[in-house]
């Protein structure tokens, strides 16, 4: 089975491309809400069938997580300065390590704050690995987020995968492996962290 995953994770790009000349942006306001993840693929692969779409109800539980991680670990910092829970979309054991020894990595604290975030990429690739019982048991979500300040001044660049599990009808995240790279002014600095 992991094979199987490991194939699907790495082929080639499917990914929706803007139009040559199209820049997709999305923007969000420190007080008017959170930016949306876009969904560039997901996909379901198991020993008993084919390659296929991932089925809407685990693809909206695995968004849901997702989007709650995004917007607690990049949107509230840099809008905010202070990170939000991932308590309720991380395994606990991931969210001891993720806001402890992988903080730096995982949350971007300490940037000076955006009113107006951009996000040029919040890209997220699900794949899933079907189960004996023809159920996903594993979900991947190959991330590509890139959000910066209006006047491009802060910049903060997330890829990486986290893996998810079910429990209790919801995906948590119980590994994840990230590059994340910081901009402010002309500095860069990158942080990697692997669970």
């Amino acid at each position: 089975m992991v094979c199987l995953l490991a194939s699907a994770c790495s082929s080639g790009s499917k990914e929706a491309q803007a139009q040559p000349g199209i820049t997709e942006q999305h923007a969000a306001q420190a007080d008017q809400g959170d930016l949306a993840l876009d969904v560039v693929a997901s996909d379901e692969v198991s020993p008993q069938h084919a390659l296929g779409p991932l089925d809407e109800v685990n693809r909206t539980a695995a968004m849901t997580s997702l989007q709650r991680t995004f917007d607690a670990t990049v949107v509230r910092p840099v809008t905010t300065g202070k990170a939000g829970s991932i308590d309720t979309v991380f395994t606990a054991d991931a969210a001891a390590r993720a806001a402890g020894q992988d903080r730096a990595a995982l949350f971007d604290e300490g940037l000076p704050r955006v009113r107006d975030l951009v996000a040029d990429k919040a890209n997220v690739r699900l794949t899933a690995l079907g189960g004996d019982d023809g159920k996903p048991a594993l979900i991947v979500a190959k991330i590509d987020w890139d959000v910066r300040s209006a006047d491009g001044k802060v910049r903060v660049r997330r890829i990486g995968e986290l893996s998810m599990v079910p429990v209790l009808g919801t995906w948590l995240i119980g590994a994840y492996t990230v590059t994340t790279s910081r901009t402010v002014g002309g500095s860069t600095t990158t942080t990697t962290a692997a669970k």
